[in-house]
């Protein structure tokens, strides 16, 4: 394994500086300011950074982190309740005893415990209104995990946000951290109306830079004793496209299966890992957060790239803008190599309608021909979590051990031992094990799993 000097060091915020800084400069300077990104590319991580600072500190500014997954409920007065808890906690955290944190308690017994359901607006209401007048400084709330907020809540407390930053537009601001534009995740007067804040204060998170990629894999590799090399940056790059889980999931399994490969003395083939990724639980769940967050129209984009895209369409534009695509002009081509392998197994099933086998890669459900099977056992879901990574080729006896057993049993596991697994899953997925339509052997080579 490498050094710790043979590999750079971990940048300022992990790379996110530069926008953690420009979302700071926007808040000094009163504008709301609406961050968009794919799933789990570090929009949380940038939020986190930006509001490390507590209320003392002396600045123009007081930011208060929200994280909309803690709601309680998804109704009105549970986003207020959240709302008002986090800033209660901050000015208790930084001004203890104080006026405002009085005020603010007893605003939050309102929300909790309304008389009616208009004393818990009205309680909400007064929070803010007191905050931002007491604060002394520009209020910025701070919303991370806003798309459920945004698509399922009911539309008077986007409202009020709204009439409150039009009455208070030098003391009260906001970010919101989601998966896509605001305007588009908005269902009703009230989503609209907040998303107007935002129409000039939109950036979009990319994956991390090569430079600070290679600096986090180092980090990875040094910090869990992994056994990656300088020289495995661009594989690591090209597989997750920089996509912080991806890329620490690949870096995992790279490792994982470089250890096996020493310990048995064996060498390891860039297309060998390729095909244990295209199989790895971590990176293909991924991979289909990424897949199920898109709408209908963005994924016709990428399962028909010579006919669906053009430069000027909306859905082009949408996956372009939050760097979903490995370039900006058409065809489009998913932003990694594991995405885009993913796409290619989508792109089979969809010919094929509900025919042939299918793997919800995220529950672990599994459905032949429309049909939901019982639970398979762990050995025999490994092995058709393979053959469905590599839909219609042939997948030999060597890659049917490392994926399924591990590389150690190489020497231990004999055919008739493959043999009889094959047999149990064929039992469960065919119709007529004796003539299977799905999972077939390739007399000599391996077995492959075909679509219909």
């Amino acid at each position: 394994m490498a050094d710790r000097k043979s590999w750079p060091p971990l940048p300022p915020m992990s790379g996110r500086q530069a926008e953690v800084e420009a979302i700071a400069a926007a808040c000094a300077d009163g504008h709301c300011l609406s961050l968009v990104g794919m799933s789990n590319v570090g929009k949380s991580f940038v939020l986190r950074a930006l509001c490390r600072e507590p209320v003392p500190v002396a600045s123009a500014v007081c930011r208060v982190y929200v994280d909309s997954n803690l709601m309680v409920e998804f109704t009105d007065q549970g986003f207020y309740e959240l709302v008002v808890r986090c800033l209660r906690a901050s000015v208790e955290s930084g001004l203890p005893e104080s006026p405002l944190a009085v005020h603010l308690e007893q605003r939050y017994r309102d929300v909790v415990q309304p008389g009616n359901p208009f004393l818990a607006h009205l309680g909400f209401n007064e929070a803010l209104c007191q905050a931002a007048e007491g604060l002394g400084r520009r209020l910025v709330l701070v919303f991370d995990g806003f798309d459920e907020v945004m698509g399922g809540m009911v539309d008077r407390a986007l409202l009020n946000l709204r009439a409150l930053r039009d009455s208070y537009p030098n003391q009260l601001a906001y970010v919101t951290a989601t998966r896509r534009r605001l305007a588009a995740l908005s269902s009703g007067r009230g989503g609209e109306e907040f998303s107007e804040l935002f129409e000039h204060g939109t950036r979009f998170l990319a994956p991390l830079s090569p430079e600070a990629a290679a600096a986090l894999i180092g980090h990875l590799s040094l910090r869990d004793d992994l056994p990656i090399e300088p020289g495995d940056v661009p594989f690591i790059l090209e597989e997750s496209g920089g996509h912080p889980a991806l890329l620490v999931s690949v870096c995992y399994a790279l490792g994982r299966l470089r250890q096996e490969a020493r310990s048995l003395g064996r060498p390891l083939a860039e297309a060998r890992v390729r095909e244990q990724l295209d199989t790895d639980v971590a990176c293909q769940a991924e991979c289909a957060k990424l897949w199920h967050d898109l709408t209908p129209e963005e994924r016709r984009v990428l399962l028909e790239p010579e006919t669906a895209a053009t430069v000027g369409s909306p859905a082009f534009q949408s996956l372009a803008e939050r760097h979903l695509l490995r370039r900006s002009d058409p065809p489009p081509e998913a932003f990694c190599r594991l995405l885009a392998a993913y796409v290619r197994r989508q792109r089979i099933a969809t010919q094929h309608g509900e025919r042939g086998v299918r793997i919800d890669v995220q529950t672990g459900h599994v459905w032949v021909d429309g049909r939901q099977l019982p639970p398979l056992t762990e050995l025999e879901y490994r092995l058709l979590l393979l053959l469905y990574g590599h839909l219609d080729q042939i997948v030999d006896k060597y890659a049917v051990v490392e994926a399924v057993w591990g590389q150690s049993y190489i020497d231990q596991i004999d055919d008739a031992r493959i043999e009889k697994l094959v047999s149990r899953l064929r039992q469960k997925i065919e119709e007529d094990p004796a003539q299977p339509r799905y999972l077939l052997t390739v007399r000599g080579r391996g077995y492959r799993l075909v679509s219909p």
